[in-house]
Parts: C-alpha cells; structure tokens; sequence
C-alpha cells in the first residue's frame, strides 16, 4: 500500500559519510560494467539555527558507486567548500544561496551588490558533474566549478579557468562537442541590461573564450540550453528575473524570479563557427529546467525539452511545499514536447509527444546529442502515484511515441543514466541506472534497468538513505 508521506525521506539530512562500503548485489550486472558513477546534490538541508528554503540550496555531497571486478563499492562525501565549512562550523547559513538568504543582516545585501557584479560568494557546487580536460568537477548554476578526487572524493579546491571571465551565473549543463574538443556552456551576467553569453572552454587551455553577447532587459531563467551539430540554442524562457528587485529588497534569486505570461519563449539559433544569430524564434510562453536533445533535418532544427505551462514546478520545489503531501495530488508538471524550427522561412510548431509527465531526461549522449535520435530515458509517475515525487523510470521510443516504465511500491528514483554497451552500434543497447530510495525499507539502492527491454536485471542496497540527487555522470575505466 502507498504511503503518501514515504517520499520525505529523501529530503532529510544525511550527515553520515562512508568509504568504500562494498554492496550486495541482487542480479547480476553486464561483464562488460566498469568505472565510477558519481552523483551530486543536497546533503543537508537543516542547521541548528536555520535551514535552505529551496531544495536547490542545500550543502553538495558527492555519492560514487564504484563498478570493477564485479565488485560495487559506495562511497558518499560532502564537498569542503567555504559553505560547508562556514555552515558546519557555526551551524547556520554563512553566505547567501539561490533560494536563501544568509543568515547575517545586512551582509547579504552586500552579497547581492557583488553578485551583480559578477562575484558570488558562495562556492556551494550541487547540482552537476563534469570532467574539463583531466579535471573531475562539480558544478552549479554559478560560474565556478569545484575539483574533487575521482578516487576518495576529496575536495581540491575551485577549478583555475586562465581567463578574466566572470558572468556571475552559468548553466549547469555545458555540452561537449567531439568534433570540435569544446565545451559550450552559457553564463547570465545580471544588469540594466543583462547579457547571456555564449562561452566555449578549451580543455587544454582551460580558458573561456565569448562565442556571443545577447543584451536583454529581463533576463531569462536558464538552467540549460540545447546543441545540434552546427548550432547552439539558447532557449530564452518566458521565467524572468527582475535585477531591480533583487538589489533593492531582501528577495533572493528564487523570489526575484516571476512567470511572465505576455512574454513568448524565444530560441535563437546561433552558429558554432562564427558566433552569428542564425534566426529568433517566438512560442507560447513556457518553462523549462531541461533540454532532451536536438538535432538538424533538412532546412529544420528538431529540439526537444521538458516543458510547463508556468513556473509552478519551480516554486513547488521550495523545501516546505515538496514536503507537503497535500500539495501535489494528481499532478503532471512538465511533458516532452517537440518544437520544430524552420530555417528556410521562420515558422515554428509543437508538439507534445507522449501524455506522461516526464523529467530529468536523459539519451545516448556520445553518439547521438546534436544529432537524430531514437529513445530517451526520464523520470515519471506511476499509474498508482498522486505525489509530485518521481515514483516510476519512463522509456520513450520516439519513433512510435510507445512508453515503457519500470515502477515499485513506495520506491521514488533518481535521474536514470544511459551507459552504452561498449563498441554496439544500437542506439539502446545498454544499461539505465538510477538510485531509488525504497521508503519502506529506509535505504535507498543502485537500480540497474536492461535499457531495451526495460526490465530490472539488478540492484544494490546501500546502508543508509542518499538524500535525492540531482545529477550524475559515468566515468568508464580506459
């Protein structure tokens, strides 16, 4: 029987950090499987005289999942960031986050003055991993990234960039590009006016070199864009953030942010090689945190997000609403939805292409992000779930808009992650992972989905709850 309240688990404080804690393992893994999966996210929410408000504030703990030998190991380890060792020292917020204010009155006025600026004070990276060159980091929505050891997890200290960039905030979602050995990424400098700003990193350099500047007077929301092969495609999204607000009261970025229900979502089209913006592209007004993918046919850019009506999936996620039950009966927050994007004369239509609600998508990313593609992994909701909180994994087959979905009572996942079968040249040919917290049991487990036919061919139960996280990337040995 479902336990509406079961969910909660996964947004309470794990302080407990373990080391190389060997798994059991229930089923039996591909042969093939080696390498290290490590995730981010929130640790810990709560202090003895404060707590984050947004589920996006809380302290970065890393969670790796070590796959050698037919061995699994789980180790899990707060990043030493000036947050964590502020908050922990004085058990309370030290510097202003996205969602929370810091708890001295009138520094983090001062910190909203230097955020204009470019200059955050905050290095707390919880959101994302990468790898830059020979370099593991963890990113946020700031421009900054966080080394940290690949082996033990160990924090080495902000990511050196050799450049005089500064944006104040940038995507956590960069893209690589394997033709060309760049990363895209792109970074939102708050003014009158504002600026997006296109950037390319060179691994090797390790600079950041500006690829385009798009002045706006309200600036978008952006918690990730969109490549193709030629293109990159800055979503500018009808979610606005008011400068003027922000500097000049006590709301912080979370609370500076509003729906502007007059102002239609606009894709610019902007060219790799020459910085050029192709053509502008005007829909509906609409929300997203994550792009799927997309890719040219013909004279046409085919791009593809998870997408909402309003901004209600983003206020929802403030920590006392998602903690509500009540709150997030029957509800389907966001769809995929494909926009098909002439070149040749500007038009542009939508549609949505399967009636689940879905998040956190997720493809076969080295063979096929920019280009056409076939199936997609996400999260959803069970057919026996009322709870905004994912409860079931989704299969999209785009080809014939057909859904499979792996679901267990009173389990709520992660973000599934596609690892191909080395050296196949089937687009799902593979294994999707996933950490799923079992709210019965009160310990959450590594899932491991045969990706074709979607089925669960093993899992691994780990000592204690990892708090939900919320996203992660697999290292293969070489």
């Amino acid at each position: 029987m479902y336990n509406n309240n079961a969910y909660k688990l996964g947004f309470e404080n794990q302080l407990e950090e373990l080391q190389n804690q060997e798994l059991e393992i229930q089923g039996k893994i591909p042969s093939w499987l080696s390498g290290s999966y490590v995730l981010n996210g929130s640790g810990q929410n709560e202090f003895k005289t404060a707590k984050y408000n947004h589920w996006f504030d809380g302290l970065a703990m890393l969670k790796k999942f070590e796959i050698r030998d037919g061995k699994i190991l789980y180790s899990n380890r707060f990043i030493r960031s000036k947050d964590y060792l502020k908050n922990t020292a004085s058990d309370t917020i030290s510097y202003t986050t996205f969602g929370t204010n810091s708890s001295s009155f009138p520094f983090y006025m001062w910190e909203k003055v230097l955020g204009m600026a470019g200059v955050m004070l905050s290095d707390n990276t919880s959101v994302t991993i990468h790898k830059f060159g020979e370099d593991y980091v963890a990113l946020t929505e700031l421009d900054k990234a966080m080394k940290f050891d690949i082996q033990d997890l160990s924090t080495l200290g902000l990511y050196d960039f050799q450049d005089n960039f500064r944006s104040g905030f940038s995507t956590a979602h960069p893209h690589y590009d394997f033709k060309r050995n760049k990363i895209y990424n792109l970074g939102i400098k708050l003014g009158l006016p504002s600026n997006y700003i296109i950037y390319e990193i060179d691994p090797k350099t390790k600079a950041r070199k500006i690829l385009k500047k798009i002045k706006t007077i309200k600036a978008s929301y952006s918690h990730s864009f969109a490549v193709t092969q030629d293109y990159v495609i800055l979503s500018e999204y009808s979610f606005k953030i008011n400068p003027i607000h922000l500097l000049f009261s006590t709301k912080t970025v979370s609370e500076a942010l509003y729906f502007d229900d007059k102002n239609p979502i606009k894709f610019h089209v902007i060219a790799k090689d020459s910085g050029e913006i192709i053509r502008t592209f005007e829909s509906k007004p609409t929300f997203t945190f994550h792009h799927v993918n997309a890719y040219q046919e013909g004279g046409d850019i085919v791009l593809d997000i998870a997408s909402g009506p309003d901004r209600k999936i983003f206020t929802d996620l403030n920590l006392d609403k998602i903690r509500d039950p009540d709150c997030f009966k029957k509800k389907i927050v966001t769809n995929f939805e494909r926009f098909r994007l002439s070149l040749n004369d500007g038009k542009i239509q939508s549609e949505i292409m399967v009636s689940d609600a879905f998040e956190f998508p997720n493809i076969n990313y080295k063979t096929q992000n920019g280009l056409k593609y076939n199936y997609t992994y996400g999260s959803s909701f069970s057919e026996k779930s009322d709870l905004l909180y994912w409860d079931a994994l989704i299969k999209v087959d785009l080809t014939s808009q057909k859904t499979i979905k792996w679901s267990e009572e009173n389990c709520f996942v992660g973000e599934p992650f596609f690892i191909p079968k080395p050296d196949s040249e089937l687009e799902d040919e593979g294994i999707v992972i996933s950490v799923v917290l079992d709210s019965t049991k009160k310990q959450s487990f590594l899932l491991v989905l045969d990706a074709k036919g979607f089925t669960e061919i093993a899992r691994m139960y780990v000592s204690h709850v990892i708090p939900y996280s919320f996203h992660g990337q697999f290292f293969p040995d070489l």
